[in-house]
Order: C-alpha cells, then sequence, then structure tokens
C-alpha cells in the first residue's frame, strides 16, 4: 500500500470540540456558552502560517473569514490519533517540540482532500485552513 510522505513532518497540537459536553441549541443552531474542548492530541502536519487566499475555504456563500494558514495531514495519521476528522471550529493549539514550540490558538474553517490511492479508500492527504478569532492573535503573527 503506497502512502503520501509529509515533507518535514511537524508536530501540531490540536483540540477537537467535546460534542458530548458543549451545549447546543437547535432553536439557534449555536452553542450556548463556552465551547468545550477535549484535552491537546499531537498529530503529524505539514503547517504553513501566513495569508492564504483561497476562494474555496469558505463553502456555501457564507462569509469568508481571514485565513492565516492551514496544515497537511494524513488520512491514516488522522485515523490511528484522533477520534474523527478535524471539523470547523476545532482548534490548532501549538506547532513543534520542545524550545522550538509556538503556542498559537487558531481555528479550523474549512478543508480540501487530495492524494486519492485507490488502496486507501479515498484520499489520503487533507488540507485543514485555519483563522484567527481575535484580533490580538492575527498582530502575533
Amino acid at each position: 500500500m503506497v502512502t503520501p510522505n509529509l515533507i518535514n513532518p511537524t508536530p501540531a497540537f490540536v483540540r477537537l470540540k467535546s460534542e458530548a459536553t458543549t451545549r447546543f441549541s437547535n432553536t439557534a443552531r449555536q452553542t450556548k456558552g463556552k465551547t468545550v474542548y477535549a484535552a491537546e492530541v499531537e498529530i503529524p502536519c505539514q503547517p504553513f502560517i501566513g495569508k492564504v487566499d483561497d476562494p474555496e475555504t469558505q463553502p456555501g456563500g457564507s462569509i469568508k473569514e481571514e485565513v492565516e494558514g492551514y496544515i497537511v495531514v494524513r488520512g491514516a495519521d488522522m485515523n490511528s490519533l484522533l477520534t474523527r476528522k478535524l471539523d470547523r471550529g476545532d482548534k490548532v493549539v501549538g506547532l513543534g517540540t520542545g524550545t522550538n514550540r509556538r503556542d498559537i490558538e487558531y481555528y479550523i474553517v474549512g478543508s480540501k482532500t487530495g492524494a486519492a490511492y485507490d488502496d486507501q479508500d479515498g484520499f489520503s492527504l487533507r488540507k485543514y485552513f485555519f483563522a484567527a478569532r481575535i484580533e490580538n492573535q492575527r498582530k502575533n503573527l
């Protein structure tokens, strides 16, 4: 089975939204109070931090968020390390390890698939776009 490799894989630390403990209003179609996140999970990725002009990152005609970068993740790593795929609103909270770790707080805003292999039942790479939701985070780039 052929699996794609990442170029210079870097650990990303992500926190998934906890669907079970976050209160959600079906009427307003939004969370009630603060969103609860699960513990940090380390996953190998190929990161890029910087302005990304990609019109396809906001499907559905909604307001386009300013994308601050992306991470490319292998499907095999995601399936073995996470309980589910990353989704809109999940957080990327760190990149790198040790003295090279950079603590950040970006939110997943969209994704694209890539690198399809027949023997892997579909796409084996996924690009997750992220953005800051607070102005102070944008100043720290």
